[in-house]
């Protein structure tokens, strides 16, 4: 075997389905709205708005560190905003995309390490926000009563 050139089947009749996988048509949607990020976007945004509000207010005496706040908010707003843009671009352009489908209330929903309650998905994509906001919130109760 030292020394010999091994191919390759060319044809995607030998070929396995990995290599070849089979073909999509133009009538298949090429994603579909599972109501995930309606459910889930809600959530977040109170969660990093309350967030940056009560920072805000926090420090609203201290110039250096409010300009620090308002610095994260503008972050904050591209890093939400250029998907959400995007999203609706999408929408509007691509007549692929299903915005209306029967999954979207299935209780079962399509990751990319398989099937997941919907709930669980749900938790998955709201546990950090909300951890953060209240790790900050609390880091915000510090502050406030080591400045008292």
């Amino acid at each position: 075997m030292h020394g010999e050139l091994v191919t390759l089947p060319l044809s995607t009749e030998t070929a396995p389905a990995v290599i070849a996988p089979a073909s999509r048509s133009n009538t298949t949607p090429a994603d579909y709205d599972d109501g995930l990020l309606g459910q889930a976007l809600p959530i977040i945004g109170v969660a990093y708005g309350s967030m940056f509000l009560l920072a805000a207010a926090i420090f609203w005496s201290d110039g250096s560190a409010f300009f620090a706040v308002m610095v994260s908010v503008g972050y904050a707003m591209m890093y939400f905003g250029v998907p959400i843009l995007m999203g609706q671009t999408r929408r509007t352009h691509d007549g692929r995309w299903t915005a209306q489908d029967h999954r979207s209330n299935a209780q079962f929903v399509d990751t990319f390490t398989g099937p997941l309650k919907r709930w669980e998905a749900l938790l998955q994509m709201v546990l950090i926000p909300i951890a953060v906001s209240i790790t900050f919130i609390a880091f915000c109760i510090i502050w406030v009563v080591q400045s008292a």
